[in-house]
């Protein structure tokens, strides 16, 4: 046993019923309002020995009644025919028919109040059973659920429904982590490895994550198996088919932690780890490539197959080789680096049209695993992102996404590092199927698991598609680590600018002290202000029209002394700053 190295999970204040409704005699819905993590309780008064039950669920059926089957644990549902043709669970000996969420109280008598002690749930709906008349409103409320991360981001723009996407997402976020970051707060509650590397970016945008992954990122070296295989969740269960996607999340994390916070001493303790586990996949390998694992999780065309899972193969050796780097071990760093070469040229040669920069079939997911997982030759990067753009807007309804979890995450941040933030924007902002805001039409309070809204078996409260919340920060606000950043010691600010927005309020909270980056326009004026905190310094790039004037508190760039003009394509004003806030002003004639 340890102490535990990061904020322990809170209940957080109560939130009251919006309401109660009575289905039939002793039946009653109660509705939250949101779908959240967190423990509820009421205030009964009762003839001893009555007995209550209470079920949780995200969702109602058409007469009201409640569905609890998308977080029913471990897809429990229903009876199936054995050997000897006798109907038994589904779940095994013992399991019960369905394994909803419930608990069962028997009254002392008297005034009391009933609150579970050795759980939570996720829900927003709350059935009960059992009491005679509906329970008046202010005798329920819930607490919410969380470890107690500490406040480490804001964003805010003039798109109220961005605004909800991000609302949403953080509600999200902060229902899955209660010591652990998991898939979902009831089904589940696993630590999966996927919908890490999908938010990690997001998370730490929002929230202080230091304390947090770096016990995420003992959880993986302390789940490794005797070969140091690296699993697909952490805590381990069982579950190890996912593959390199899954299991880059230990390298992913360690590299993000110095980026972000500088975790040193972590790197000395954890990269022998990661070197265990991807000297294992290499190992695996059938002619540089990688065979067995899953895709582009949740994508809404079938991604199977080495042309997904190589690419996921060179991020990590790519990734591993920098991370040696930094702790001295040139020589493996070396090794990484070749094997990253080796499977690059293998993925090429099998999948890869050089003259087309058509990857496989051509759809998004492939596309993007050559940019963004950096798969691709360098002179081939061009086709492939055009292609990509190519298959975005073919359809009647572009731009339309097809990705899963890993694609979307960069589509988004492809789109704005290539000058084609409109693009990622109608997709921010898109509201047909599939997008986020189709969520919101559809009643989310919680991102989904799934693109499409499903009643059944996909999870509603499910964070792996939050990284456009990273986006947010990152391109609307412009905030980034530098790739060789050491607890941001150097910040690139980037703020993009597309039509329909008019204004952007950033923030995020570093070891160093506070970066913002505002931005708002007001006819031919696009007015930036920008802080960079002590210690730290910057490249800014900000977006340019041809024949703009900038300035910087109403004065040419050479009057301020803290600023060194840079280098720049004709679409960006570049400049290096240090420390200190900036007024910058864009003046189109």
């Amino acid at each position: 046993l340890q102490a535990l190295h990061m904020p322990p999970a809170r209940l957080k204040q109560a939130i009251a019923a919006k309401s109660v409704e009575t289905i039939s005699p002793g039946l009653h819905i109660v509705d939250f309002g949101i779908n959240i993590t967190a423990v509820p309780e009421i205030d009964l008064d009762l003839p001893p020995g009555t007995e209550i039950t209470f079920r949780y669920g995200e969702l109602l059926n058409p007469d009201g009644t409640l569905n609890a089957l998308t977080s029913v644990a471990g897809q429990i549902k229903g009876m199936k025919q054995d050997a000897d043709g006798k109907s038994v669970p589904k779940g095994g000996p013992g399991a019960p028919e369905y394994a909803w969420q419930q608990n069962t109280y028997i009254a002392k008598g008297g005034g009391e109040t009933f609150r579970p002690k050795f759980t939570y749930h996720g829900f927003r709906y709350m059935e009960i059973k059992g009491l005679p008349e509906a329970p008046a409103k202010s005798s329920l409320r819930i607490f919410p659920l969380h470890t107690d991360l500490p406040d480490a981001g804001s964003f805010v723009c003039s798109n109220h429904d961005l605004n909800h996407i991000q609302e949403i997402t953080r509600r999200t976020f902060l229902s899955n982590v209660i010591t652990v970051q998991s898939d979902c707060p009831h089904r589940e509650r696993f630590g999966y490895g996927g919908d890490i590397v999908a938010t990690s970016e997001a998370y730490m945008m929002n929230f202080d994550m230091a304390a947090f992954y770096a016990k995420t990122v003992r959880d993986w070296a302390d789940a490794a198996r005797p070969d140091g295989r690296l699993t697909d969740t952490a805590p381990f269960v069982g579950i190890d088919y996912c593959g390199v996607g899954w299991a880059m999340v230990h390298p992913l994390l360690l590299e993000q932690l110095h980026q972000v916070y500088g975790a040193e001493t972590l790197l000395q303790e954890q990269v022998p780890v990661a070197m265990k586990w991807l000297d294992g996949v290499a190992a695996t390998r059938k002619d540089g490539l990688v065979t067995n694992g899953l895709g582009d999780h949740e994508a809404l065309i079938p991604s199977k197959g080495p042309e997904y899972l190589t690419p996921k193969f060179i991020d990590s050796a790519l990734r591993l080789a920098r991370l040696c780097h930094l702790i001295g071990k040139t020589e493996d760093a070396t090794r990484y680096e070749a094997l990253a070469a080796e499977s690059q040229k293998a993925w090429a040669a099998a999948y890869l049209d050089t003259k087309t920069g058509i990857v496989g079939k051509g759809h998004q997911t492939p596309q993007l695993f050559a940019l963004g997982f950096h798969a691709a030759p360098t002179d081939t990067r061009a086709a492939i992102f055009d292609h990509l753009v190519k298959d975005l807007t073919a359809p009647e309804d572009a731009p339309r996404l097809t990705t899963g979890i890993y694609g979307t995450r960069i589509l988004l941040e492809e789109l704005s590092a290539n000058g084609r933030t409109d693009l990622a924007y109608a997709l921010a902002d898109r509201e047909e199927f599939p997008s986020w805001k189709w969520m919101l039409k559809n009643g989310a309070t919680s991102l989904w698991e799934h693109w499409e809204k499903e009643e059944n078996t996909f999870s509603h409260n499910h964070p792996m598609f939050g990284s456009i919340s990273a986006w947010f920060f990152r391109w609307l606000g412009g905030i980034q680590p530098a790739p060789d950043a050491v607890a941001f010691d150097k910040i690139l600010i980037r703020p993009q600018t597309p039509d329909g927005l008019e204004w952007v309020k950033t923030s995020h909270e570093t070891v160093r002290g506070t970066i913002t980056s505002d931005w708002k326009i007001s006819g031919i004026i696009r007015e930036f202000t920008i802080t960079i905190p002590p210690t730290a310094t910057a490249i800014i790039e900000l977006p340019a029209k041809p024949n703009d004037t900038l300035t910087e508190n109403g004065k040419p760039l050479t009057e301020t002394p803290t600023i060194k003009t840079l280098e720049s394509p004709a679409n960006i004003h570049r400049m290096e700053t240090g420390s200190g806030t900036y007024h910058f002003t864009l003046t189109t004639k």
